[in-house]
């Protein structure tokens, strides 16, 4: 698995050309400045950009005979651009980086064919696995991971506080995301984080919110077709106004017909799909009404066990809850619990997966 850690400076992958340094790569051919048996460095003469390849050179041979086990790229100001390493390249994979301007067509290629391990800036990246189960870590800013087919080719699942992309078909593989905060296909780029709330409004609370428990990253991933013309901040009014009616689902676990039948007070109301929804923000989930199918044999006692701090409110207002414990901790988990990745299970010992597939 070749591991490559991109510096402080935002990185393209798609920029063949000049790997997204556009200001750190010139159009001028890279001069040879020293050359060892272990290093072989490259100096950009008109940006002043350095390039190292690290591994073991034959001299004796025109073509250096070797195996590169690292290529890393820093700016005239020392400032790391990108560090690849274990890598297990021939000399002949990078001499045209380090002798002609740049072109990293030909080394990613040959390189990004496998499991790869890719770790971005602490600035906007575009990252792009390519071949392979890769893991590709955006790190801090807005990053984007690329993909070389239309959305219809890949399912999305998300995973604990991570994402998988997998291929359909073809050599692309599963990528594991950390810190990536959208999907760019070749017919549509989706957002996986949902726009922070307007400045200025209130924390959830009871009976203040009729929709705050929507996930608009799973109503776009699900529902691709809307995605050209319903934005994230759209979306929650898209869903109550006809999505609902259609049979699209507001998040992963919240099932209206179960909500429906499994609450009598509810029940003979004959509620539609929206009103239901609705009445859960509202008022369900303060009371810790479950929501769906998952949550059926969710395990309080468990759950209060293992969270004290949760566990001395809920005994305290047991009321709010219908006088259930369980009911407390169902509700404490899915307004707060679960963003802080607490663990939860079932009466089983089963673990509770909120993730999904779309």
């Amino acid at each position: 698995m070749t591991r490559l850690v991109f510096g402080s400076l935002a990185a393209d992958m798609t920029d063949l050309q000049r790997f997204g340094f556009a200001s750190y790569f010139s159009g001028l051919s890279p001069v040879i400045t020293s050359l060892s048996t272990t290093l072989v460095t490259a100096r950009d003469p008109g940006t002043g950009t350095t390039m190292a390849a690290q591994g073991g050179f034959d001299l004796g041979t025109a073509n250096h005979a070797s195996v590169v086990t690292g290529f890393s790229a820093t700016t005239a100001a020392g400032q790391p651009l990108f560090n690849w390493t274990v890598l297990n390249a021939t000399y002949s994979m990078v001499q045209p980086i380090l002798t002609t301007p740049g072109n990293f067509q030909t080394l990613f290629t040959a390189l990004l064919n496998g499991a790869d391990d890719i770790t971005g800036s602490g600035a906007a990246d575009v990252l792009q696995g390519r071949e392979g189960n890769d893991s590709l870590n955006g790190g801090a800013g807005d990053d984007t991971a690329v993909y070389s087919g239309p959305r219809g080719s890949y399912t999305v699942s998300r995973v604990g506080a991570g994402w998988q992309v997998a291929a359909r078909s073809g050599g692309e593989g599963t990528d594991t995301l950390q810190s990536v905060e959208a999907l760019r296909f070749t017919d549509q780029q989706l957002a996986l984080v949902e726009p922070d709330p307007p400045g200025g409004m209130p924390a959830p609370a009871y009976r203040q919110s009729g929709s705050f428990l929507f996930d608009p990253v799973y109503y776009l991933l699900t529902n691709p077709g809307l995605v050209p013309t319903v934005s994230m901040a759209a979306a929650p009014r898209h869903y109550l106004d006809t999505g609902a009616a259609a049979g699209r689902a507001p998040n992963a676990w919240f099932d209206a017909d179960y909500y429906g039948a499994r609450w009598p007070d509810l029940a003979t109301l004959s509620l539609d799909d929206a009103t239901l929804f609705q009445h859960f923000n509202l008022y369900g989930v303060w009371e810790g009404r479950s929501p769906g199918p998952r949550f059926q044999r969710f395990d309080g006692n468990r759950y209060l066990g293992e969270n004290r701090d949760v566990a001395a409110y809920v005994d305290a207002h047991l009321p709010d809850f219908l006088g259930s414990r369980t009911n407390g901790a169902i509700a404490h988990f899915i307004i707060y619990g679960a963003d802080e990745q607490r663990a939860v299970f079932e009466t089983t010992g089963s673990p509770i997966d909120l993730g999904y597939i779309a």
